[in-house]
């Protein structure tokens, strides 16, 4: 979205700035899922709430950065710069592997005596305490994307693109690697 305003590190993106807000909406992505998921949801949103997207390396206008296959550096990565927007009322939403990384974010803020989010919205996501029942980040390449493939997450096109697939699956492997090593 052209005028997006991003944190110093990157990690936070406003595709519209909202200073004036009660609050913010933080909102972190599912596996393989970039800032830009949610941004349907900006005109859905009352003019009270800034909405904040997560924007993660390995995606998107970070695609040339190595993504994090680890919760705990995300988490602190995410944490260290988030700590500058907590001034105000927040909340999170975090989506399937963002469901994970948000709950991990609160903790870390907990720790270092922060602001807490007013709520946390979680879903798509078994309970942290549960291992993945279904593993695939260890499968060789080619095992991986017919597993990645049945998940439905990829439309054919992209699947079948050797140079996309080449471009993208780091991110989505290493996102993989985070979900199904967790906790």
């Amino acid at each position: 979205i052209m005028g997006t305003t991003r944190s110093v590190n990157g990690y936070l993106s406003w595709p519209r700035s909202n200073p004036d807000a009660k609050m913010r909406l933080f909102c972190f992505p599912y596996a393989g899922g970039g800032a830009h998921v949610y941004h349907p949801w900006l005109p859905l949103l009352p003019a009270s709430i800034e909405f904040c997207a997560i924007n993660l390396p390995g995606r998107g206008t970070r695609i040339g950065e190595a993504p994090h296959s680890d919760c705990e550096s995300l988490a602190k990565a995410i944490t260290t710069e988030l700590r500058s927007y907590v001034d105000k009322p927040f909340a999170f939403f975090g989506h399937s592997m963002g469901a994970i990384v948000c709950y991990e974010v609160a903790r870390h803020l907990r720790a270092a005596g922060s602001r807490l989010p007013d709520h946390l919205f979680v879903s798509g996501c078994h309970a942290a305490h549960i291992p993945d029942p279904h593993p695939i980040h260890h499968l060789p390449k080619d095992e991986f994307l017919v597993e990645l493939a049945a998940l439905g997450g990829l439309p054919q096109e992209v699947l079948n693109s050797k140079e996309l697939m080449d471009l993208i699956l780091p991110g989505i492997l290493a996102d993989f690697t985070l979900v199904e090593s967790y906790p």
